[in-house]
């Protein structure tokens, strides 16, 4: 019987909806490969409604000779442009143009023939996608977006916009700029002629000193982002009147800058706000200006830090804008005061990085005042060049009771030290999670009225120390810390083990009146690369299996690894002569090993399925 060979469903689509699919490739390189998958798709790449030209790919100082001129380049262009409006089913959907490293080789007048080319059809088409990269500052011609009616997002890099002139943006809605230098009074005379403009994003453009959004200038805008550069000179948002604001990012890296809200009504529908800052913002800046937001659901505010004596503060107070707040994001030293339950009465995410200095009266505090506190996250500091209790930061740390609290993370991977004693009292916890710097996990750790069925996740992160050495207290500590979790739902993760450096335990030297702990997920992640080899994963294993008996191993290979776990585990795991010749008894974990079963995924990860007896 003949076979029959597979229907193409694809295929036999329309173009249009082909063309959709083509749209959503990375570059007009990989939909030119689709040419090869029968006689159908021969010549549909030619429509792809895409169309590409990166200059810098024809920039090579030392040949650059052998490649055409760029006018002739951009004329080629500009005549592919004209093949895609004459077929009236494929209209241009995206225009990108990248100039980047070539603007010495790029005249004006060619440059607006392919500009025109792409956009001076403002009845045809759907809306279009215009991105235009340069270099050095390249003007762009005059007369260049004579029609811009049918763009709906333009972004522009690089460029310099002195001579474009008045351009029509009535299909505009999102417009982002990197690296341009603006005035004022060019931006607002530029937005408006957008009167649909929803989405305004603004990086390392200099010369804007004070940006006030009104209703005039931004009668739809919904989300905006500012972003200012080193060098720039500190810049003030003014909210005036945007009714439709939701969503503000303002990164400064600059001079100290400034934001104002006039009233309520100034953003009433602003729910998000994001601020990062690498200088000191003061309580009025910050405090005043929140007050003004009477629907603001989550505030984060994240930090890049210059020294260690920068500080900030915020405190927040009874104000009509609190009842939504609902999110708070604070990463690095910030103090946050919250004076009473009625300050965030709704406020349920609470992200905090614990500043030096900081007490348990001062969490204890904190955590009251919040009544409907659900999740609650905690980036401990420590700075181990002080031996005193303010230097150091937090070295006892206590959760405590919360009916509502659900979930608890706590970072303590920022230095070499780690938080001594852990108390948590959550009779409602479902999750915890506990991420220290290799094995250096509290102490002591102590779980009261915490639901039995609640999964605690305990990570350590080996690479966030320069030098990690695994020696017998190690395996001890971990055995004994970790003793309180056993009767939990506990997952262990162990992340950038270095098995090519040295690793030390005596199973001679190894008793403990404490029990293996009962771990139900264990993942570890081996660093190595192509020129080291494991020397010390005998070892490793001996330790770990003394101190826990997972019931559900994996093992990776991160960085450039060469696939030898595979190999190498399965056979320290597995060797049987091992134990029968083993002098320790109870002591070796090989003994109670009952059954193994192995899965290997891909080539650098394998799983095990352990029974202990």
């Amino acid at each position: 019987m003949e076979e029959r060979s597979p229907i193409d469903r694809i295929s036999s689509l329309p173009d249009e909806i082909i063309h959709k699919i083509l749209y959503r490739l990375d570059a007009a390189k990989q939909a030119a490969r689709t040419s090869a998958l029968s006689r159908r798709w021969l010549h549909l790449w030619r429509t792809y409604p895409v169309v590409e030209f990166h200059g810098e790919e024809f920039n090579l100082s030392f040949s650059f000779q052998r490649y055409k001129k760029i006018a002739d380049l951009l004329a080629a262009l500009a005549s592919r442009l004209s093949l895609y409006y004459e077929n009236k089913r494929t209209p241009l959907e995206s225009f990108r143009l990248s100039l980047l490293t070539m603007t010495d080789h790029t005249r004006g007048e060619d440059l607006a023939v392919v500009l025109r080319s792409a956009l001076d059809r403002a009845d045809y088409g759907s809306p279009l996608e215009v991105v235009i990269r340069t270099e050095r500052a390249q003007i762009l011609p005059k007369g260049s977006f004579s029609n811009f009616s049918r763009t709906k997002v333009l972004e522009l890099v690089g460029c310099c916009l002195d001579g474009l002139g008045k351009v029509s943006l009535q299909g505009l809605q999102v417009l982002h700029l990197v690296n341009v230098t603006l005035r004022e009074q060019w931006l607002y005379g530029f937005v408006g002629n957008a009167p649909n403009l929803e989405s305004l994003s603004l990086q390392m453009c200099g010369g804007i000193g004070r940006l006030e959004v009104s209703a005039r200038d931004f009668p739809k805008l919904k989300t905006l982002d500012i972003r200012t550069g080193e060098s720039d000179s500190g810049t003030e948002l003014q909210l005036t009147t945007a009714p439709f604001l939701e969503s503000l990012v303002f990164h400064e890296s600059g001079q100290p800058c400034k934001l104002r809200a006039e009233s309520l009504c100034s953003a009433p529908n602003l729910k998000f706000v994001r601020i990062v800052s690498s200088r000191e913002w003061t309580e009025v800046d910050l405090d005043g200006f929140i007050t003004q937001l009477p629907f603001l659901s989550k505030l984060e505010i994240l930090r890049i830090f210059l020294g260690f004596d920068s500080r900030m503060e915020l405190r927040l107070s009874s104000s009509p804008c609190r009842n939504s707040l609902k999110v708070i994001d604070i990463r690095g030293r910030c103090n946050l005061n919250i004076e009473s339950p009625s300050a965030a009465p709704n406020l349920r995410v609470l992200k905090l990085g614990v500043p030096l200095g900081f007490t348990q009266s001062q969490l204890d505090g904190l955590v009251s005042n919040l009544p409907s506190l659900e999740s609650l996250y905690l980036e401990i500091n420590h700075d181990g060049s002080s031996s005193s209790s303010s230097g150091r930061g937090m070295t006892k740390m206590r959760v405590s009771p919360h009916r509502r609290l659900r979930v608890l993370e706590l970072h303590d991977y920022y230095g070499t030290e780690a938080l001594e004693e852990l108390e948590i009292d959550a009779p409602n916890l479902v999750h915890a999670r506990y991420s220290g710097s290799g094995f250096r996990f509290p102490e002591k750790i102590n779980v009261l009225h915490v639901p039995s069925d609640c999964q605690f996740i305990v990570e350590g992160q080996c690479d966030h120390i320069a030098e990690t050495r695994l020696t017998h207290e190690s395996f001890l500590g971990l055995r004994h810390s970790l003793s309180a979790l056993s009767r939990f739902h506990l997952v262990l993760l162990l992340r950038g083990l270095d098995l090519s450096q040295e690793v030390s335990f005596d199973l001679s030297r190894a008793e403990s009146t404490s029990p293996p702990l009962i771990i139900q997920y264990l993942r570890i992640e081996i660093s190595l690369r192509r020129w080291t080899k494991v020397r010390y994963g005998a070892t490793f294993l001996d330790g770990l299996f003394w101190a826990c008996r997972p019931k559900l191993v994996s093992v990776s290979e991160c960085y450039d690894g060469i696939a030898v776990l595979p190999k190498f585990i399965p056979e320290q795991i597995q060797n049987k002569d091992i134990a029968a010749n083993c002098c320790y008894g109870a002591k070796c974990w090989r003994h109670h090993l009952r059954n193994v079963k192995m899965e290997t995924v891909i080539h650098s990860k394998i799983w095990f399925e352990l029974t202990w007896c």
